[in-house]
């Protein structure tokens, strides 16, 4: 039982505990978009994980705590989460998982989903198209970022 109950909470502690660490500097003023996106790698890995039953509610309460830290409107990242673990859980329904190059492939998709749909939300939200360049930066840094936490994950668990 307690067991069960530690294995529920490590995705949301593990996610809050990076997310407030990745938000813990501020950047330079005009680079906020540069910086790699955590909550989406946290998130990623935690669906594609089956040991911690990580659901939707999860991913909403992520979403809440990474709005609440990183300052996004309250619920935009509630609904990015769930859309794009809905994309992920959609793939891994269609393609084998247990290849780790298709594995890859399904990260990849997943975080270019996020990226995309979260472009979108700026432009219309904010009424303003941010530099493609600085956004396409904290792109590629959250696809590089996704095997160091995977690393470190994995290790934990």
């Amino acid at each position: 039982m307690i067991t069960k109950y530690f294995l529920k909470t490590i995705p949301i502690v593990t996610s809050f505990f990076l997310i407030i660490l990745n938000n813990s500097v501020p950047p330079p003023p005009g680079y906020g978009f540069v910086i790699p996106s955590i909550s989406i790698v946290c998130l990623i890995y935690w669906s594609l994980k089956k040991i911690s039953d990580f659901n939707v509610l999860d991913a909403a309460i992520i979403g809440l705590l990474s709005d609440f830290i990183i300052g996004t409107p309250i619920g935009s990242s509630v609904l990015l989460f769930i859309f794009t673990r809905t994309f992920l859980l959609w793939l891994c329904s269609r393609i084998d998982k247990n290849n780790p190059l298709i594995n890859s492939v399904i990260i990849f998709l997943s975080i270019s989903f996020y990226y995309f749909f979260s472009y979108i939300f700026i432009i219309f939200y904010f009424n303003k198209q941010p530099f493609i360049k600085s956004y396409l930066m904290g792109y590629i840094l959250t696809l590089f970022l996704y095997p160091l936490v995977s690393i470190i994950f994995n290790w934990l668990m």
